[in-house]
């Protein structure tokens, strides 16, 4: 059976996509052209049978292994789930015993490939307007992450965190990611934008060589999150594509595409939380003030939805965690300081309550972190 794969009307290389289609009926692979939860549109991915090839893999029955083909990605508009991708890309580095298979994907990529997204990016007036598109849309391509994009002391940091658990691949995925931020913001900037750090969610791996030359930038590892750390006059510069008409094209396409697949009330907070727990405390005026109703109103809706703001923030703050302790060296001091806990006592009794035990405990029982292959 083949990994739940929709299309939506296709995007030829280049040029802007056509009108949103009206989406077909629901069934079992979700609706055409809508991004689900945990799901991306596979245009980062595009190049990943022509990687596989350059290899000496036989990427016919690779793909036919993980019960993909190569018309799975002909169409940048095809959506598919996170662990789909992640069970590929792990397999795919293991056959191959490329270390760094994410890296060579992203170095095929452009903002194209972020498809609509990308067009709308593309024809914003300025560097920053484009980010904060990319933050308050990135659910038109990808529902498997959250966008932080952050301004202080003469520095912006623009950050992606995957919000799907458990993937074996989380090396190569963010490798793949950075590498992909990285070209938007030289197709945004110009070719000589260059990072001024670029931070990794993961160990360092054995051969850290490729990733330092691929990013062009220092790198630390064992972040938060991924991030690019560049001088906030970067966001003041104006995007030479920048065009007034196809920007009201595309962001009529935009809000066509959100209006298909509207996002609940627990969705949007739950999304909202993932964001501010890396970024700033969440509290439930703040939270509530992002949904757009006051707090109590806030509080009402959740509770007629059988959920709490509480509970959700439990729940994402639970899963952050574990993906810290997991495939990061922090301690479990360090990483309940970053999600604001001022005591490491009460991260301690906070993650007893998740999880049974506490999170020295929980990290023991786990694998080991994946190295990057390749």
């Amino acid at each position: 059976m083949r990994p739940p794969v929709t299309s939506a009307p296709c995007a030829a290389s280049g040029s802007p996509p056509a009108p949103a289609a009206r989406p077909a009926a629901p069934d079992a692979k979700g609706q055409r052209g809508v991004v689900g939860e945990g799901s991306v549109r596979v245009g980062t991915l595009m190049a990943l049978p022509q990687v596989l090839d350059s290899l000496g893999a036989d990427t016919e029955a690779l793909l036919a292994e993980q019960a993909w083909q190569r018309a799975d990605f002909e169409d940048p508009e095809n959506v598919v789930p996170m662990r789909a991708i992640d069970q590929l890309l792990h397999r795919g580095s293991e056959v191959t015993g490329c270390r760094h298979l994410g890296l060579l994907v992203g170095r095929r990529t452009s903002l194209s490939s972020l498809g609509v997204l990308g067009f709308l990016m593309r024809a914003s007036s300025t560097v920053g307007e484009a980010l904060q598109i990319l933050e308050r849309h990135l659910r038109v391509q990808d529902r498997a992450a959250v966008v932080t994009f952050e301004s202080r002391d003469g520095q912006v940091r623009l950050g992606y965190a995957i919000t799907v658990t458990g993937l074996k691949a989380i090396e190569q995925i963010y490798s793949l990611v950075a590498l992909v931020g990285i070209r938007i913001m030289r197709d945004l900037c110009g070719p000589g934008w260059r990072a001024s750090e670029v931070q990794l969610p993961f160990r360092a791996p054995r051969d850290a060589a490729a990733l330092r030359e691929a990013c062009e930038a220092p790198i630390r590892f064992g972040a938060d999150r991924l991030v690019l750390v560049f001088p906030a006059s970067d966001v003041a510069r104006r995007v030479p594509t920048a065009d007034p008409l196809l920007y009201r094209m595309m962001s009529e396409h935009v809000s066509q595409l959100e209006a298909i697949a509207p996002r609940g009330l627990v969705d949007e907070v739950r999304q909202i939380l993932r964001a501010l727990v890396l970024t700033t405390r969440a509290t439930p005026s703040l939270v509530a003030r992002r949904v757009g109703i006051a707090a109590r109103t806030l509080n009402r809706r959740l509770a007629l939805e059988g959920t709490s703001l509480r509970a959700l923030r439990d729940e994402v703050l639970r899963d952050t965690a574990c993906q810290l302790l997991v495939h990061t060296a922090h301690s479990a001091a360090d990483i309940g300081q970053l999600l604001g806990y001022a005591e490491p006592a009460a991260f301690t009794r906070a993650f007893r309550r998740w999880n049974g035990m506490g999170p020295a405990q929980w990290r023991a029982r786990q694998p080991a972190s994946l190295p990057a292959r390749g």
